[in-house]
């Protein structure tokens, strides 16, 4: 064994018994600090990098519909859509004539739909 060689316990050793940690030689300490900052370094950049995805994904481009794609994916016809569209959860008024409709939102209004 190298006589500059420290014995270092594992992180897994002082969680265990932290108090041992105080009676460790300093260069013990100073690889143990390095450890646990690459580690920590380590969970931040994998936590940054989930929750960019989180972030992208729910941020995804959503689709609007006009009152045509609309009736034709909830397989309504146009008076009936223009009867109920004040009640529908993904339908927003752009002007006097004009809606939209959230596709996404019809598909959650389908599924809720088909499951009652």
């Amino acid at each position: 064994m190298n006589p500059h060689t420290v014995a270092v316990p594992s992180l897994d050793d002082l969680i265990r018994e932290p108090a041992s940690a105080a009676n460790l030689p300093r260069k013990a300490r100073a690889v143990l600090t390095a450890r646990a900052a690459a580690l920590l370094a380590s969970l931040a950049s994998a936590e940054i990098e989930s929750s960019a995805y989180e972030e992208q994904s729910s941020n995804a481009i959503e689709r609007w519909l006009d009152d045509q794609e609309a009736c034709n994916l909830m397989r309504v016809d146009h008076p009936w859509l223009v009867r109920h569209r004040n009640g529908l959860p993904f339908a927003r008024r752009l002007s006097r004539k004009r809606w939209i409709y959230n596709e996404h939102g019809i598909g959650r209004w389908l599924a809720s739909r088909r499951a009652s």
